[in-house]
């Protein structure tokens, strides 16, 4: 696959994305709960914001399955430390997405309802102030 295969595909793939997201969005009600079913129901979960420094304007953050996409994208290869259990990636992904204001509040959501961060945690990590970032009203990510 050359390069520009895999730019289409991939701005497919985010096109895709955002549908989700823009579907998802009916479902929520104010609180955390739909957002906990999304992430939930799905192996794969993506945050989505307007991103005015993308070429295509669309922001996207993995909050659930990072090790999954990160086995796959090994597969072939001895597995990296952290991956060897999870079990061979042979079916599909069930992929969801979750529409966000900003990359401050997909950042929020990864870490406060997504899976823990690969890797050691980033010296920006601090819970309490992404907790508050989540209660924001929309629009106030700044």
């Amino acid at each position: 696959m050359d390069d520009v295969d895999v730019e289409n595909a991939y701005a497919m793939m985010k096109q895709e994305i955002l549908a989700k997201a823009v579907v998802n969005e009916s479902l929520m009600d104010g609180t955390t709960a739909p957002v906990k079913r999304i992430i939930d129901n799905a192996q794969l979960v993506f945050a989505v914001w307007p991103d005015e420094g993308s070429p295509d304007g669309i922001g996207t953050l993995i909050v659930k399955g990072e090790r999954r996409v990160r086995a796959i994208a090994a597969s072939g290869k001895p597995a990296p430390t952290g991956v060897a259990a999870i079990p061979p990636i042979t079916a599909k992904l069930t992929v969801d997405a979750i529409l966000c204001d900003c990359h401050e509040r997909a950042v929020a959501l990864h870490l406060v309802l997504g899976e823990a961060p690969v890797g050691p945690r980033p010296k920006w990590y601090k819970l309490p102030r992404q907790r508050k970032l989540l209660r924001r009203k929309p629009n106030r990510c700044t």
